[in-house]
């Protein structure tokens, strides 16, 4: 069997191949054996039917199932003998194929790239110290005093963001009918607005006092919970009767037992800095892995990956994303890309160069780990499965066995190797650090 080489780019490789008959003949024979035995034709036993019959009636049967085993000598012989490290299966075509005649066909195969790295160590990385303040101490705090808020009623001003009010509403049909169960007296507001239709009702009591009326047109979306309001226009009078300013408890030693295990606000308030510098310290790790990852697509990522990897891997991320919408944002990615005033191709133009950046970043880290003899062992899985049998709860026998019923086990064993090479790196960077305020949550 001969064969050349065609390389092309992303790592497409094509071997042109010509197959003399004599290295075929006996498995063509074979073929037309296999055939023989189940070909039936009136007149013939199963079975006895003469060769030239069998080659004039059956000649597509005979030549399927002698390709189908054809093919599997041609791509050992000239893929796997020939030490090529393909990562997809390879593609056949353009068969040219008669019976003695030297057959002669193309495989498609896409390999690993060629990837050399050195000098990866003394990358410069900035490490940023946070500095957690008393404001961030009190915003920490905050959220946790609105359960305990208390409203006072204020005659001497106008209502503002923070307030809430009290209103008799009045709200009326297009017909000019008054939707009764709408409508009604001493309505409570709270002047806090959540990017529903209602906003604009919101807005619209902000800067009001008791006495004012004021009159609202809107629209029900077409999605609304009640199928009777949904699409609906109505117009909605609001009688503005009281306001009412939101207090904030003062944190004492007795709120701060109601709301921790501690004993007194200075123990409390030492307790959220605490919290908050653990957040920080996932920044200051969070921000290194992303200076290294560009600092490495920089330095090592000027070559082609294989394009089949960066579709699996696009793929992999747009599922991802969409389950993220619909399980945990509640909405649909069509709603989505509305939103964000993108079209579906923009939007998986943007996912295909994300997925290209972590193929490279695979190659990178893996070709580090063979310079660096950097391996992720049984104990490093057990410990991971262990790790994750305490953050979710679940028995480790039960997350072994998914991972190895699902084969997720290489996965997570080169997932294991990246944090390796990735510590690696940071460990050997050069770091220089910079003080600055941690970032709101």
């Amino acid at each position: 069997m001969e064969c050349s080489i065609e390389k092309d780019r992303q790592c497409k490789v094509t071997i042109n191949v010509s197959l003399p008959y004599e290295e075929y003949a006996e498995t063509y024979k074979k073929s037309v054996q296999n055939v023989k035995k189940n070909a039936r034709i009136d007149g013939f036993r199963k079975g006895k039917i003469p060769e030239n019959i069998l080659l004039k009636n059956f000649s597509y049967a005979i030549r399927e199932d002698f390709l189908d085993n054809i093919f599997s000598y041609i791509i050992d012989k000239s893929i796997y003998q020939q030490n090529y490290k393909i990562v997809s299966p390879p593609v056949i075509s353009d068969v040219k194929f008669d019976p003695g005649q030297t057959l002669e066909c193309k495989i498609l195969i896409e390999t690993n790239p060629e990837v050399e790295i050195n000098d990866y160590k003394k990358l410069p990385l900035t490490k940023y110290l946070y500095e957690i303040s008393d404001k961030q101490v009190d915003e920490y705090i905050e959220p946790i005093l609105e359960r305990f808020v208390t409203y006072i009623p204020v005659k001497i001003r106008h209502s503002k963001e923070t307030d809430r009010i009290k209103v008799d509403l009045e709200v009326i049909d297009e017909d000019n009918n008054k939707i009764v169960e709408l409508s009604g007296e001493n309505h409570i507001i709270t002047l806090n607005k959540s990017g529903g239709f209602f906003d604009k009702l919101i807005d619209s009591l902000i800067d009001v006092q008791p006495g004012d009326i004021k009159i609202v047109h809107l629209r029900f979306p077409p999605d609304y919970p009640r199928k009777e309001y949904q699409n609906k226009m109505v117009t909605i009078k609001a009688y503005i009767k009281e306001i009412e300013e939101k207090q904030l408890p003062q944190l004492n030693d007795e709120l701060v037992k109601k709301i921790s295990n501690k004993n007194n606000v200075e123990e409390y308030r030492k307790s959220v800095r605490e919290i908050l510098l653990k957040t920080a310290e996932l920044q200051i790790k969070q921000s290194l892995k992303s200076q290294l990852t560009d600092l490495l697509i920089k330095k090592f990522g000027d070559f082609e990956v294989p394009e089949s990897s960066i579709i699996r891997r696009k793929e992999y991320l747009l599922n991802r994303f969409k389950k993220h919408l619909e399980e945990e944002e509640k909405i649909s990615f069509t709603d989505y890309l509305q939103k964000i005033n993108k079209t579906k191709q923009e939007f998986e133009d943007n996912i295909f160069k994300e997925a290209e950046k972590l193929v490279k970043l695979d190659y990178i880290y893996y070709n580090i780990s063979i310079k660096e003899n950097i391996v992720a062992s049984e104990e490093d899985v057990k410990k991971e499965f262990s790790r994750l049998s305490m953050s979710y709860n679940i028995p480790v026998e039960k997350i072994s066995k998914r991972c190895e019923n699902t084969g997720l086990i290489d996965d997570l064993k080169f997932e294991l190797l990246k944090d390796k090479v990735i510590n690696l790196l940071i460990e050997n960077a050069d770091i220089k650090e910079s003080r600055v305020e941690s970032r709101e949550s």
